[in-house]
């Protein structure tokens, strides 16, 4: 391939922040997919877009932002980001970045819109009253409801494209970008997105949520449920290469995806990127998936927080792949909960031949890039 095709993961703790470059690489493409948590932006994200910057030019183009989904480490550094902008056009300094479109579905089109008793109980969802300090549950569902409504707002005013002009961005449309990208969207799919909203209208009249909104319950059962649906998985292809995008979506999620799609036909689907969904946490995936969804390269971005990734997914892949060739690239080597020692113990099990497909970013490194065409230089 003479042109480029790249996915790049920065560092982004325990969250996603990816780089997709294609085309010219004198004159590439870019979208930015998810942002990462706090702290991703400054410390990662802004960096390696100021080095893009200085080779591309300012305002640096980014024909597609795309938020997966609302969860806080996939949306602050988005909003970090949009924030940038606002800040610049306020001071009238030069506007670091030109964004043309941003994808991105808010919990409020998830439920099917401001009903009398959607809004009550959206109104409780978005009070910190009586919920749990624990970030990565009920307070996590708030922050990310409030977040989604932030950006959204945020790109409008900045008279960024959003969406397209519909209010969801759903499985079966293929998208014909710029650079002669096409990115095939599998989910969320209409039918899951009603089924959702069906159980919703039953639990809202079922708990009495409209007239007595109970915040903790309403997002304990939004966690399980549309946070995981809502994610945006999409399949990007150029020159004959694809990459498998997921967010954080089930496994069983992205497979319907692609049978609908009609991308899977048979047993088996092949890409040559599949990013791992969740940061390879073992509740999203199984053996199954990853037989039925194989890669050449599989991403997993995590800094060992929640586990993740468990190694539990890294021997589905091992079990899965037998014989095959394969590479593993994982954001983080070290992190948190122990994760190189958990890393030592499982490489230390697989043959020689084995621990060499495994790679991990560099810890001077602000990323990790696979090439699938020329190689990224900047």
């Amino acid at each position: 391939m003479s042109n480029l095709f790249t996915l790049e993961a920065v560092a982004a703790k325990e969250g996603d922040a990816l780089l997709l470059h294609w085309g010219d690489p004198d004159d590439p493409y870019l979208a930015v997919i998810d942002g990462g948590p706090p702290g991703v932006y400054r410390r990662f994200l802004k960096p390696r877009l100021d080095e893009l910057r200085a080779s591309r030019g300012t305002p640096l183009p980014v024909d597609l932002m795309m938020l997966s989904h609302i969860d806080s480490d996939h949306i602050a550094g988005l909003i970090d980001l949009a924030k940038d902008i606002e800040k610049s056009e306020r001071r009238g300094d030069d506007l670091p970045y030109d964004i043309f479109t941003l994808w991105q579905n808010t919990f409020d089109d998830i439920i099917g819109g401001p009903s009398p008793a959607n809004s009550a109980a959206l109104g409780a969802l978005t009070s910190t009253a009586g919920l749990p300090a624990d970030l990565h549950s009920a307070g996590a569902v708030v922050a990310g409801v409030r977040q989604g409504r932030i950006l959204r707002d945020m790109s409008t005013r900045l008279g960024i494209n959003v969406n397209e002009g519909d209010p969801l961005v759903e499985g079966g449309w293929t998208y014909a970008m710029d650079g002669d990208l096409d990115i095939h969207v599998i989910g969320p799919l209409r039918s899951q997105i009603d089924e959702f909203q069906e159980e919703w209208d039953a639990k809202l009249r079922r708990e009495g949520w409209a007239q007595n909104p109970d915040p903790a319950a309403i997002a304990s059962y939004t966690d399980k449920s549309a946070f995981n649906l809502a994610s945006i998985v999409c399949v990007a292809e150029f020159e004959g290469k694809s990459m498998l995008l997921t967010g954080d979506a089930r496994g069983d999620f992205v497979i319907e995806g692609l049978r609908a799609s009609h991308l899977l036909t048979g047993s088996r689907v092949h890409f040559d990127i599949l990013k791992v969904p969740h940061h390879g946490s073992d509740r999203n995936v199984t053996t199954e998936f990853f037989r039925t969804v194989t890669a050449d390269h599989y991403v997993i971005s995590g800094d060992g927080k929640h586990h993740n990734p468990d190694i539990p997914t890294l021997w589905m892949i091992q079990e899965a792949r037998r014989g095959k060739d394969f590479t593993v690239h994982c954001t983080y080597r070290s992190g948190k909960e122990d994760l190189e020692t958990r890393l030592d113990d499982f490489l230390g099990q697989l043959p020689a031949a084995e621990r060499r497909k495994y790679r991990f970013r560099g810890d001077a490194e602000r990323s990790l890039a696979i090439d699938l065409g020329k190689q990224l230089v900047v």
